[in-house]
């Protein structure tokens, strides 16, 4: 018996995969290499500028008493001093525009120069207690070359002698329980 025949299409003949690229003389490994090389370099120049600029940024802050204690270790480095100013010694040099004060903390003074034509408003020697913070550097010489001069308002009340400005109303008197009969 004859098979019959058939005229259909004959079956996709599947092709294998194609090799994959040759490597020419290690080209991939030289790029790769030299772009691994490149961000390691990129990574440690970041790094080594944060490090070494790091030190320069960080401003301690000392008290007037605290500072001149370390002179020697405080002497050309930024540092914030903190003090109160000692009232009566605010002067003002118009040309060239600075203002020079003394602080003091801890039985310590230091003369501070800020060299400036404006001070802050509540830096005011006729007032008493008057907190400074003065950010800048410690001179040889023992004074402070401040390029940043913060002055805290003295309190105006004190809890336990009541205002200390008429502008301040005392606190009422705390009242008692109420005598409630049944």
């Amino acid at each position: 018996m004859e098979q019959p025949r058939h005229d259909a299409d004959p079956a996709p003949v599947e092709l294998p995969p194609p090799p994959p690229p040759q490597k020419k003389n290690g080209s991939f490994d030289r790029k790769g290499l030299i772009i691994v090389g490149a961000l390691i370099a990129g990574a440690a120049t970041i790094v080594g500028l944060v490090l070494t600029n790091f030190k320069d940024a960080t401003v301690y802050a000392k008290g007037v008493d605290q500072l001149l204690a370390e002179k020697d270790r405080w002497v050309g480095r930024s540092v914030r001093v903190e003090g109160t100013l000692v009232q009566g010694t605010m002067k003002f040099q118009e040309k060239p525009c600075e203002y020079q004060f003394d602080a003091f903390k801890g039985g310590a003074t230091i003369h501070i120069r800020y060299p400036s034509c404006i001070k802050p408003d509540t830096l005011r020697d006729d007032m008493p207690d008057v907190g400074v913070t003065a950010e800048g550097k410690l001179l040889a010489n023992g004074e402070f070359q401040a390029n940043n001069v913060l002055a805290k308002c003295p309190s105006k009340y004190d809890m336990k002698n009541g205002p200390k400005s008429p502008m301040v109303p005392a606190a009422p008197a705390a009242a008692g329980p109420a005598n409630v009969t049944p």
